[in-house]
């Protein structure tokens, strides 16, 4: 009788396994990539949810626009201010003005109008398209 004393793997065997390896380490970086852009874009939602809140807040307890601009600056990072882009009407402290916040992945835009007493937050990422907006109208 003839006993089999090669112990071992085939060179077939090992091209399978590294095959099967490649193959699970693709899908695991796949996965991965679209949990971290998922994330990135769920943390972006956030922090102009965030804005928008501290928008409205600031909008409801000020007075005119100074007051608002101010409150609102305080509310955000130094890096980061407020921008106040245009003002319409006679006075600026009573009429609209127009603020920008602008960051690397998206712009928020807040038009403020006390004649109205509304407030419209819009925010677009960094392609033009709008991916939050939300109009508020303060009661007196």
């Amino acid at each position: 009788m003839r006993k089999n004393l090669k112990k071992g793997v085939t060179l077939l065997e090992t091209v399978i396994a590294i095959a099967l390896l490649a193959i699970i380490s693709v899908v695991a970086v796949s996965v991965s990539v679209s949990s971290i852009k998922s994330e990135e874009k769920n943390i972006q939602a956030m922090e102009i949810s965030f804005i928008a809140e501290n928008a409205i807040e600031c909008f409801r307890f000020a007075d005119n626009n100074d007051k608002f601009i101010e409150a609102l600056n305080k509310t955000t990072d130094s890096e980061h201010p407020f921008n106040k882009l245009a003002e319409t009407g006679a006075e600026a402290n009573d009429k609209k003005s127009t603020y920008t916040y602008v960051k690397s992945a998206y712009k928020v835009v807040i038009v403020a109008d006390y004649d109205t007493n509304t407030i419209q937050i819009t925010a677009k990422d960094k392609n033009g398209n709008e991916i939050y907006s939300l109009k508020y109208k303060r009661s007196i």
